[in-house]
């Protein structure tokens, strides 16, 4: 299909031609209602002549008004023409039904009007002269019905047409989608076969969008090979002087010539070690967007809580603790630990005074504590996290847990609700 046109202008075209049609169809039909009319008509102004001829003349009366070849009337079958007789007996008329007699020169109407208070039958006949008329009767009746049959298949013609033509379009049209993807866009040229502007646009949009996004695709490669290459090059850098520290740590712990001090000063820096692995792996894992590692066991936040407090060897003079209803859940331990370690050491270094409220209630913890406004304002998201708001938002999120900050006068709380993890 080499010539292109438009959609709109194609079905403008079919439903002007169909409209033509129903219209010669509809003059058809009117003209058929017309030549059912005169033979209502005529058989009216018959049914009215007979009523007040029959009840003005009597039987044996001359009738003013016959006029032989044009209006006769008769009283009973036997005053009736052989001609009449002959056709009423093949072709048997009820009482007051019109029926058409026709010979070679006439169109003859006879009606044979019965009336209660009528001994006998008062025929009315009625002549047309069939040079005075075009047509014949049965002749245009099957003319009118055959130009009607054939302007209702040439209708229902050109609408199985345009459905064809436009089903065989949008047909084509899907076909080429089927087989277009992003790594045979460049090979795949539009349909040949569309003749449709709308559906050539369509096809082009969607050709320039798969090679939009076949570039975008290989930007996004590319930038993930850089970044995987930059990661695996930071984990190496992270994680290698976490691994000597602690080594050198463990080297330390098994000499006995060590004061107290100094293994107070070792556990310390052990314990440090230890959290900055946990945050390195948890960084590293959360910028791969990676799933948490490692198995999901039954955790109570009491049980982590004491931990983290006894790992970050905090002033616990300054901590209040309120249990209710503990409960434990499913979870990944290590991300646990990170944000309570989190919120607890910051909870101590961003406080200004009075105590440190941690509150466990089911699966829900609270952490709340005075700041200085002067300090840290509302705008400042880093008070009360070391690792950043961000970061345990992340993990939060990961892990579908809620997480709620408030502020109410100087009293900054972090409400977090664990539910049970699922792994995906």
């Amino acid at each position: 299909m080499n010539h292109k046109i438009s959609l709109q202008q194609f079905l403008i075209r079919r439903f002007t031609f169909i409209l033509i049609i129903l219209s010669i169809v509809y003059a058809i039909f009117v003209g058929f209602i017309n030549l059912n009319a005169m033979d209502d008509t005529t058989e009216y102004y018959m049914q009215y002549e007979a009523q007040v001829l029959s009840e003005f003349y009597n039987k044996d009366d001359d009738i003013l008004e016959f006029d032989k070849g044009v209006k006769e009337y008769y009283w009973g079958v036997e005053q009736l023409p052989k001609l009449y007789t002959q056709f009423l007996a093949k072709e048997p008329a009820g009482e007051n039904i019109m029926t058409l007699l026709e010979t070679d020169f006439h169109y003859i109407y006879i009606l044979p009007y019965r009336a209660a208070n009528l001994s006998e039958t008062f025929f009315v006949i009625h002549f047309f002269d069939k040079n005075a008329h075009s047509y014949s009767e049965k002749t245009l009746n099957l003319q009118l019905s055959t130009l009607f049959l054939i302007a209702l298949l040439a209708v229902m013609f050109f609408i199985m047409q345009t459905n064809r033509q436009v089903s065989s379009q949008v047909s084509h049209l899907n076909e080429w989608v089927k087989f277009l993807n992003i790594e045979n866009i460049n090979t795949a040229s539009l349909p040949k076969s569309l003749k449709f502007e709308e559906l050539i646009h369509i096809a082009s949009v969607l050709a320039h969008s798969y090679q939009q996004q076949q570039h975008l695709n290989a930007n996004k490669d590319a930038v993930l090979k850089r970044e995987q290459a930059f990661l695996s090059t930071l984990s190496h850098e992270l994680r290698t002087p976490i691994s000597i520290i602690a080594a050198a740590c463990a080297l330390l712990d098994k000499r006995n010539e060590l004061s107290e001090k100094d293994k107070k000063a070792l556990i310390k820096l052990s314990c440090a070690n230890n959290n900055m692995k946990r945050l390195t792996d948890t960084l590293l894992q959360l910028w791969r967007n990676q799933p948490a590692s490692g198995k999901m066991t039954e955790l109570s936040l009491a049980d982590i809580l004491i931990e983290e407090l006894k790992t970050s060897q905090l002033d616990r003079s300054i901590v209040e603790i309120t249990y209710n209803n503990t409960q434990v859940f499913d979870g990944h331990k290590t991300q646990v630990s990170i944000v309570i370690s989190n919120l607890v050491r910051n909870a101590y270094q961003y406080r200004s005074l009075g105590l440190i409220n941690i509150k466990i209630e089911a699966s829900v913890l609270t952490v709340s504590n005075q700041f200085d406004y002067k300090e840290h304002t509302h705008d400042n998201e880093d008070f009360g996290f070391g690792i950043g708001l961000y970061l345990v938002k992340k993990i939060c999120t990961e892990n579908k847990w809620l997480i709620q900050t408030d502020t109410t006068d100087s009293i900054f709380s972090v409400k977090i609700q664990f539910k049970n993890q699922t792994i995906l």
